[in-house]
């Protein structure tokens, strides 16, 4: 039986991660400022790697991508307490809608 597991959090530039320098977000001036959301999930050990994947996307695509935010997934699999593999995806989301070529206001609607 697979076990699950969601973490979801809003990350600011007072938590010093380094995705900040890379992110569309370095304009904003607020040392405060939210900048993109951080989802982790666990992925079944019984999927192949093809399986997680399209998992992944599919689920990102149809909660996220379809309601205007912008992704990026990056998939792991280091090795669990039990030796087995514990493979999981980072996702992270824009908090802003796109506007032209550039980010808009906060969508307060995705809270």
């Amino acid at each position: 039986m697979a076990i699950y597991h969601a973490s979801v959090k809003v990350v600011g530039r007072g938590g010093g991660r380094s995705s900040v320098a890379a992110s569309a977000y370095r304009s904003e001036k607020r040392k405060d400022a939210q900048l993109f959301r951080d989802v982790e999930v666990a992925l079944p050990r019984e999927l192949s790697r093809e399986e997680q994947i399209n998992l992944v996307r599919d689920f990102v695509k149809e909660r996220c991508v379809d309601h205007g935010m912008v992704a990026d997934i990056a998939l792991h699999e280091p090795r669990a307490s039990d030796g087995d593999k514990q493979p999981h995806a980072h996702i992270m989301l824009t908090m802003r809608h796109i506007e032209g070529e550039s980010f808009g206001n906060k969508a307060r609607e995705w809270n």
